[in-house]
């Protein structure tokens, strides 16, 4: 056992705990802090987060995070463990609520984005997209595919496969024009040919 702790009991200060932490004498300084300040950081999770479940992650994360930045030496003042630990508290706290906050506008974004209107396509437009596509180039396929279906912008599409993006776009355009001529819609074959 280290000079520092002969028992750990209260008569122990806060900065005398952190510096047996810091010294590496003895684990125990360390599950010492974690009684003494754990539930403090738990019940400020309950009040901040108000979710038992959350403040236990918080407690857990908070705690880990001070030991090792005690192991390391990052704790200027170990006198003010106690401030310091609170203080992490809050700040991963309101890193939390901030990160749900935007999970959630992401989920509702990608919910709304779900939720519009798609008209469902016939299984027999599908089949014969499939074997136009067999009819064009593997470029012209593979341009198609990554724009349409992966909707990657021209100038992705060209970093990727090493060309322009203005020749992406033109490959495009000409790769269109065939699927919609091996498709046999006419409408689009007359568009696409227009000067």
């Amino acid at each position: 056992m280290s000079r520092w702790l002969s028992t750990f009991d209260d008569t122990l200060s806060d900065g005398e705990l952190a510096r047996a932490v810091i010294d590496g004498a003895d684990r125990d300084a360390e599950a010492a802090l974690v009684s003494r300040f754990g539930r403090r950081v738990f019940l400020y999770g309950m009040r901040h987060l108000g979710d038992e479940a959350r403040a236990e992650d918080l407690a857990q994360d908070v705690m880990t995070a001070v030991i090792e930045r005690l192991r390391t030496g990052e704790v200027r003042q170990p006198d003010r463990i106690g401030s310091f630990i609170l203080g992490t508290a809050r700040w991963m706290a309101h890193d939390t609520r901030r990160r749900e906050r935007r999970a959630a506008e992401v989920a509702s974004a990608t919910a709304r984005e779900q939720s519009s209107f798609v008209e469902p396509v016939e299984p027999r437009e599908v089949e014969r997209l499939a074997g136009a596509l067999d009819g064009i180039s593997e470029r012209e396929r593979a341009i198609v595919v990554l724009s349409f279906r992966d909707e990657r912008s021209a100038q992705e599409i060209g970093d990727a496969l090493g060309l322009r993006a203005g020749h992406v776009r033109v490959i495009r355009h000409r790769a269109i024009a065939r699927l919609a001529a091996l498709m046999g819609v006419r409408e689009l074959e007359d568009e696409t040919e227009a000067p």
